[in-house]
C-alpha cells in the first residue's frame, strides 16, 4: 500500500468517526448541548452556542472527508475540532473530573479517561497524515471495487484501533476466565483426591 492509498484510507475512516459522532448528536440535541456545557469551560450560554454549530459542522467534516469534496475547508476544521477535543478532556482530567466523554453524543458511555485523550490524538494524526496529502487521494479509485475494498480497509482500521485501546478490557476478561477455569479445575481434582 503506497502513502496515497493509506492516506485515502485513513480519511475515509476519519470520515467514518465524524459520521459516527454527529449522528449520535444529532439523534439526542439537547443531551449533546448538556454535555458541552458539563465540560465547563464556556458559560453554559455560549456551550449551547457551540454544541449547536458543533452538530453540523461534524457533519460537514464526515460527508466532505466520504465524498472527497471542500477538503480544504473539512481538513482544517476537522484537525481543529480535534484539537478542541482534546484540550477539552486534558483540562478535565487535569480537574480530576469524573464524567461522561461525550465524544460520539448519545451512543458514548464512556467515561473521561486518558484513554479518550489517546483516542483524540489518534484521530489528530490521522487528520494531519490525510491533511498532509492535500486530501487528494479519492483520485485513486477507478472502480466501484475500488470503493469497496478502501472502505472496509478503513473500518477494518477503525475497529481494530477500538479493539487495541480496549486491549485492557480484553486482558481483564481473559484473566477473569482463567481465574475460574484455574478454580474449578482445582476443585475438582480434589475431589477426585
Amino acid at each position: 500500500m503506497n502513502l496515497d492509498a493509506a492516506r485515502l484510507v485513513l480519511q475515509l475512516a476519519l470520515g467514518g468517526v465524524f459520521l459516527v459522532s454527529s449522528l449520535g448528536k444529532a439523534l439526542r440535541p439537547m443531551a449533546s448541548l448538556r454535555g458541552v456545557a458539563e465540560y465547563e469551560l464556556l458559560p453554559v450560554p455560549l456551550a449551547y452556542a457551540f454544541g449547536a454549530v458543533l452538530i453540523p459542522a461534524e457533519a460537514f467534516v464526515a460527508v466532505a472527508l466520504l465524498g472527497g469534496f471542500a477538503l480544504g475547508v473539512a481538513l482544517p476544521l476537522a484537525t481543529g475540532l480535534l484539537l478542541l477535543f482534546a484540550a477539552a478532556v486534558a483540562i478535565n482530567l487535569r480537574r480530576h473530573r469524573d464524567m461522561l466523554c461525550h465524544c460520539f453524543g448519545s451512543l458514548g458511555e464512556e467515561r473521561l479517561s486518558v484513554r479518550s485523550l489517546v483516542q483524540l490524538a489518534l484521530l489528530i494524526g490521522m487528520a494531519l497524515t490525510v491533511w498532509s496529502g492535500g486530501g487528494q487521494a479519492l483520485r485513486l479509485l477507478a472502480s466501484p471495487d475500488d470503493v469497496v475494498a478502501a472502505g472496509a480497509t478503513a473500518l477494518a482500521c477503525v475497529m481494530a484501533g477500538l479493539w487495541l485501546l480496549h486491549a485492557d478490557e480484553v486482558v481483564r476478561l481473559y484473566r477473569k476466565g482463567c481465574k475460574t477455569c484455574t478454580r474449578r479445575a482445582g476443585a475438582t481434582g480434589s475431589r477426585a483426591a
